[in-house]
């Protein structure tokens, strides 16, 4: 076994006392800290994680990518001035839309669409509503429509868009999610 003597001066008595700590005590510490460090971490890692699961309970399946977020926790108008629109470069299939609606007087969730600059209009979709922050009643419109949709831009489509949530973080475009799984 190594062992490594360390000098300590004692300022209070000017004495030099000699301390034996050997390198193993030493090196358990580090690491017993370091993974403290790590666990604090992963717990937090893991916090985010959790939250970012829709309460509905469903995950993200294997492969799902984030296509299109422009949400954010700042406060919110109706009625979004510019469209909300993403691009992709390579095929996807389109396994998640969710627009917010936090304003939206007891409304209903109605569909969502999605129209190609191609001209293409692929929806509506019915949605169904998901309460959002304070509990307000179906603030989230969340569709499922698992379909394959080209590369290309895409200009999102609410049935209601003077209840659709925007801010100037969105740059007063519609608050939307939009999750898809590259084609193979």
């Amino acid at each position: 076994m190594r062992i490594d003597f360390y000098v300590v001066l004692q300022a209070t008595t000017s004495q030099t006392t000699t301390t034996a700590r050997s390198t193993q005590e030493y090196e358990a510490r580090r690491i017993m800290h370091t993974r403290h460090r790590l666990s604090i971490l992963s717990w937090t890692f893991l916090t985010i994680m959790a939250l970012s699961i829709p309460a509905s309970g469903q995950g993200m399946p294997d492969g799902e990518l984030i296509l299109f977020n422009n949400g954010n926790i700042y406060a919110v108008e109706n009625g979004p001035s510019k469209p909300t629109a993403f691009r992709i470069d390579i095929p996807y299939t389109l396994t998640f839309l969710q627009n917010y609606h936090y304003f939206n007087n007891g409304a209903l969730p109605g569909s969502i669409a999605l129209l190609g600059a191609d001209g293409r209009r692929y929806g509506p979709w019915l949605a169904t509503g998901q309460p959002g922050q304070g509990a307000v009643p179906d603030a989230y419109w969340n569709c499922y429509p698992n379909i394959l949709i080209p590369a290309g831009t895409y200009t999102i489509e609410d049935s209601d868009p003077s209840t659709w949530s925007h801010n100037a973080g969105s740059d007063n475009r519609g608050f939307s999610l939009v999750k898809g799984i590259p084609s193979r």
